[in-house]
């Protein structure tokens, strides 16, 4: 007798291919992404790009929430935005824009050598562009700087990377207000928190801010960018030329509202 043993086949596409059909899967579905092992369960309601993985290890460590003791801490406790979000991680679709943070637009100036860096949860991926939203114009010369740092132990630590030339010139020129573009190859391993960084060099400016401490993405799109609480960002002093490798912020500044736009690549 003969005997016919069932095979059960899961959905099965590459990496890139997921990505560009986005596809909603149906309640328990299992995806397969062949090129990288990934494995997804679908809810019947959330696209892909927007599922967590359920066997990738860099992800579930980055998103192991923090362990606190009420016994310790009492029962005030306020548990911060990274632990109340840390078993929900949210990924960047390909090719769309988003802010470094929430929160109404509106002038932050930039003073001359002074390096504003403004913490943003972000997840995993490649970043490709970033950019900022000049609002107040600088004098003859004027340019700034743009980079992303990695965070160490709460404040910002070393260069993950500096904006180069890309659909704008960079240095973006602060002579002239509107939406500067660049090119930046920003590695970023695992969600977590990072540091904007933003310096106007040669002539003080200003750029488009925000007053949130909401660090958190607000979707823009395709096109770059045209709270309540106060934010807590890190300023460094007598910064010119290129962005520092490492940062070493001197001052804790409330003030620090600077808006960066960004994009990931695939």
């Amino acid at each position: 007798m003969t005997t016919t043993q069932a095979r059960m086949y899961q959905r099965r596409r590459t990496a890139a291919q997921w990505t560009s059909e986005n596809p909603v899967l149906a309640d328990g579905e299992f995806g397969v992404e062949r090129d990288t092992g990934i494995v997804k369960v679908g809810n019947g309601s959330t696209a892909w790009t927007s599922l967590a993985a359920i066997n990738n290890v860099a992800e579930l460590i980055a998103d192991d929430p923090t362990e606190i003791s009420l016994a310790t801490v009492g029962n005030d406790t306020t548990i911060g935005l990274e632990d109340s979000i840390a078993r929900n991680p949210w990924t960047c679709v390909v090719g769309q824009y988003y802010w470094s943070h929430d929160g109404t637009s509106s002038g932050q100036a930039l003073t001359l050598n002074s390096i504003q860096y403004r913490p943003a949860w972000l997840p995993a991926g490649t970043m490709d562009r970033i950019g900022v939203d000049v609002s107040t114009i600088g004098t003859a010369g004027a340019i700034i700087r743009c980079g992303l740092y990695n965070d160490n132990g709460g404040v910002p630590g070393g260069l993950i990377a500096e904006a180069t030339t890309g659909a704008d010139t960079y240095p973006f020129d602060a002579t002239a207000t509107g939406v500067k573009n660049a090119v930046i190859n920003a590695a970023i391993p695992i969600n977590g928190i990072y540091w904007f960084a933003v310096v106007a060099q040669v002539a003080a400016s200003s750029i488009q801010g925000g007053p949130s401490w909401n660090t958190w993405r607000t979707s823009l799109g395709t096109t770059a960018i045209g709270g309540t609480t106060t934010p807590v960002g890190e300023l460094q002093n007598s910064v010119t030329g290129a962005l520092p490798s490492t940062a070493t912020p001197g001052t804790t500044s409330s003030q620090v509202r600077i808006r960066c736009h960004f994009r990931y690549s695939a």
